[in-house]
């Protein structure tokens, strides 16, 4: 009985190397580091087939285990908001194909791990990789010491929030206005203050993609996330709705970011275009 064969284990990657593998969440660094190390507790006995091995049965996490191990590593804090969120992160890096599922069993797909050797090695080129920082939710496990990761404390940030719609006091306005009802588009938005239309469905929006609503026609409720941080003590829930904005507001940056570099790129090929344009005109006349 083994374990799978994974190489070094990713804890070692420094945070430029994680945004190279377009890894940018700091709860996704989280987990498949963990991934990529022995499993710990109880672990699932899995057959797997590999090409020119044939079958051979070894030892891997099982989502239990994993979510044991994630929290164990975190702060207070960024252990609530993972509790909170922890089926969802799971969901995202198996969506993404950075890990798989097998019998009841968890682990790192090989490809992100040839991938992240490549980066380790200089081998593969880092192009796509954005160049904002990871949202500062959690720390992956056993970074080596003098890493630039930051742990959010998100009772000591929220006096600190840009002039945004993305504030943790924003998202408690919208989770109070939803606790326990489900209310139409329009009369939720008279029932907040967040300014302007634009902001208020980029709230909405925002608040969609991390699970705390759910919109359903006209209708707006509280999603899986949403109901339960509208469950927690008032410094609980804003604290989770704090290390929640944190993380909008650094995913809308990065966004901006990667809109404008689009921007950029386009234009360049476009002048491009029109110089090369040029040069042929100007050959032909000669």
């Amino acid at each position: 009985m083994t374990t799978p064969d994974t190489g070094a284990p990713l804890s070692a990657l420094t945070l430029e190397q994680w945004r190279a593998l377009r890894v940018f969440q700091d709860y996704h660094q989280l987990l498949l580091t963990l991934l990529s190390e022995p499993p710990r507790g109880e672990p699932a006995r899995v057959e797997l087939k590999e090409r020119d091995k044939g079958t051979r049965e070894v030892l891997m996490w099982t989502q239990g285990a994993l979510r044991d191990a994630a929290l164990e590593a975190l702060p207070p804090p960024s252990r609530q908001l993972l509790a909170l969120t922890f089926d969802e992160t799971l969901s995202q890096i198996l969506d993404a194909e950075w890990a798989f599922r097998a019998q009841g069993g968890l682990g790192v797909k090989p490809e992100l791990l040839r991938r992240a050797q490549g980066v380790v090695s200089g081998v593969e080129p880092r192009r796509g990789a954005a160049p904002a920082a990871p949202s500062a939710t959690a720390a992956p496990a056993r970074r080596p010491k003098g890493s630039s990761l930051d742990i959010l404390n998100p009772l000591e940030h929220i006096s600190q929030e840009d002039d945004t719609h993305l504030t943790s006091r924003n998202l408690e306005q919208v989770v109070s206005a939803l606790d326990g009802i489900t209310l139409l588009l329009g009369d939720l938005r008279r029932l907040v203050l967040v300014g302007a239309r634009p902001y208020f469905m980029s709230l909405v929006e925002a608040m969609e993609r991390a699970a705390l609503i759910r919109r359903d026609g006209d209708y707006v409720r509280l999603d899986v996330t949403g109901v339960r941080i509208s469950r927690l003590g008032r410094a609980e829930r804003q604290s989770a709705l704090g290390v929640i904005a944190e993380r909008l507001r650094r995913d809308e940056q990065r966004l901006a970011r990667a809109a404008r570099a689009e921007v950029g790129a386009a234009a360049g090929v476009a002048l491009s275009s029109v110089e090369g344009g040029e040069d042929s005109v100007e050959g032909g006349e000669g």
